[in-house]
């Protein structure tokens, strides 16, 4: 056995007081009833006196809401049929970029870059506006299991509510002929 020996008696004294430490915090922690039991949340709750964090900042507008009145109508009032829920009626916008391609695609084809087109949402009994989808097509590399498509969710407030490479809107989309791009809906009364 090694006697007066500086390193096995600093050991010593360190695992003395890390045990007489983790003792005293589970003495503590039961005594204050604010131990955590098995299965719940390692994130320490509230003291009642402290205030509730604040709630997320509303969602950020979209920023091309504005320029909607600029864009082309390329199909006015046809059924909604993959968006929402419920009886929609809908119109497809486009920019200048992709209503000057949107006709002239045939299979294998892509849309430009930039291209941004709109299926403006309303609902089919009295108009009320129920929202846009939106896709924008960015460079080579962006999501190539989405064509390279920029997804938009806008509720009718103009305020985001998902985008991005949204993978269920690529799925549906992946159906189209032609660059994840359906062609214009047949009009119906």
């Amino acid at each position: 056995m090694i006697q007066n020996c500086p390193v096995v008696e600093t050991r010593l004294t360190l695992s003395i007081v890390l045990a007489t430490i983790l003792a005293a915090g589970v003495v503590a922690g039961c005594a204050g009833g604010d131990a955590f039991l098995p299965g719940e949340s390692e994130v320490p709750r509230a003291a009642p006196d402290e205030h509730p964090p604040a709630p997320p900042p509303p969602p950020a507008k979209w920023e091309l809401a504005s320029a909607l009145p600029s864009l082309k109508v390329l199909q006015d009032t046809y059924p909604s049929r993959g968006h929402g829920v419920g009886d929609l009626r809908a119109r497809l916008l486009a920019n200048d970029t992709a209503a000057a391609a949107f006709d002239k695609l045939i299979r294998g084809d892509h849309m430009p870059q930039g291209s941004v087109l709109v299926s403006q949402q309303a609902r089919r009994a009295d108009g009320t506006p129920d929202g846009l989808f939106v896709m924008v097509k960015r460079e080579p590399g962006f999501f190539p299991a989405g064509g390279d498509w920029e997804w938009v969710a806008v509720g009718p407030d103009n305020r985001i509510r998902a985008r991005g490479q949204l993978a269920p809107c690529a799925r549906c989309h992946a159906d189209a002929a032609v660059d994840f791009v359906f062609p214009r809906p047949v009009p119906q009364p």
